[in-house]
C-alpha cells in the first residue's frame, strides 16, 4: 500500500508528493518528485523516489508521512506519525532539494518528537520566514487533544514557544484534533480541526509565542456546529482581506 497525502508544484513545474510507502510489510515516509510531464525525476532520490524509516520503537515500527512543505532554499520538510509497540510520536524529516536527508537537521535529517507519553500524531507542517518549523496534530492524554510543536531550524525544540516548544489545547471532554494550519502576516497561527463529544468544526488562533489569542472567538477558540452527527475541519486558508475560510465535512 502506497498513499500520497500532500502535494506541491515547484516553480520549475516539477511535482512533489509525500505520504507513505509499504516496504516489507512496514510503512515508511515517502517522497516522490515527477517532471512536469509526470515522469519520475531522475535527479531526485533513486528514480525519483525517497523513503525514510525512523525505527523509533525498534523493529515493529510503522512511519506514516502526512503533511509537506517546501522551504525557500528548496529543502523539503515532511511531518507525520511514527509508531510501534502501542505508542506513537510525531516524526519530522527534512530533505535537500535532491532528496537526501539533510544532516543539518538534528544531525540525521529526522526528528522523533514526543508531546504525550501515551501517543502523538503529526498532521501538517509550516516553515516560518525565520526558519522555525511549526507542526500541528494531536496528543493523547485521557483523550486526544489538539497539539502544536515548534522546532528551531536545526531540529531542536523552540523553548520560546508554549511550554518548552509544545502547546496542548483540550477543547472538549470527548477529544479533539488539529488538522491544518495557516500563518497570518503578523505571525499569529490559525488552526483548523475537529472535536468529538459533541462533534463540531473547531478553529483556534495563537499568538506567535504559542499563547491563545484572546481577541479571537472565546479565549482564542471558535466551535461551529453544523447540526449533524459527524463533522470536522480539515483545511484552512486566508483571504487577502484577512477573512478565514475553513473546509471539512459534515455528515449524519
Amino acid at each position: 500500500e502506497d498513499v500520497a497525502s500532500s502535494l506541491a508544484v515547484l516553480s520549475d513545474g516539477k511535482i512533489l508528493v509525500a505520504g507513505f510507502a509499504t516496504i516489507s510489510a512496514k510503512r515508511a515516509f515517502a517522497v516522490a518528485r515527477c517532471l512536469a510531464n509526470g515522469t519520475p525525476d531522475p535527479d531526485f532520490g533513486t528514480n525519483g523516489r525517497v523513503t525514510t524509516s525512523f525505527g523509533t520503537f525498534g523493529p515493529s515500527y510503522g512511519d506514516v508521512g502526512a503533511g509537506m512543505t517546501v522551504q525557500g532554499d528548496g529543502s523539503i520538510v515532511v511531518v507525520g506519525t511514527v509508531t510501534g509497540y502501542g505508542d506513537s510520536n510525531i516524526g519530522i524529516a527534512r530533505y535537500t532539494s535532491s532528496g537526501s536527508l539533510d544532516p543539518t537537521f538534528n544531525g540525521t535529517g529526522k526528528v522523533s518528537a514526543s508531546i504525550s507519553s501515551n501517543g502523538d500524531v503529526g498532521r501538517t507542517v509550516i516553515v516560518q520566514s525565520d526558519g522555525k518549523i511549526l507542526v500541528c496534530g494531536a496528543a493523547f492524554y485521557s483523550n486526544w487533544d489538539s497539539a502544536l510543536l515548534r522546532l528551531n531550524s536545526d531540529g531542536t525544540l523552540d523553548t520560546d514557544f508554549g511550554n518548552g516548544g509544545k502547546v496542548v489545547t483540550d477543547l472538549t471532554s470527548g477529544g479533539d484534533w488539529a488538522n491544518d494550519m495557516a500563518l497570518q502576516g503578523d505571525g499569529r497561527i490559525l488552526v483548523a480541526g475537529d472535536t468529538y463529544g459533541p462533534y463540531t468544526f473547531a478553529m483556534l488562533r495563537f499568538m506567535p509565542d504559542g499563547s491563545p489569542d484572546g481577541s479571537f472567538g472565546s479565549g482564542g477558540r471558535v466551535s461551529t456546529p453544523f447540526g449533524n452527527i459527524d463533522e470536522g475541519g480539515y483545511g484552512v486558508a486566508l483571504q487577502s482581506d484577512g477573512r478565514i475560510v475553513a473546509a471539512g465535512f459534515s455528515g449524519d
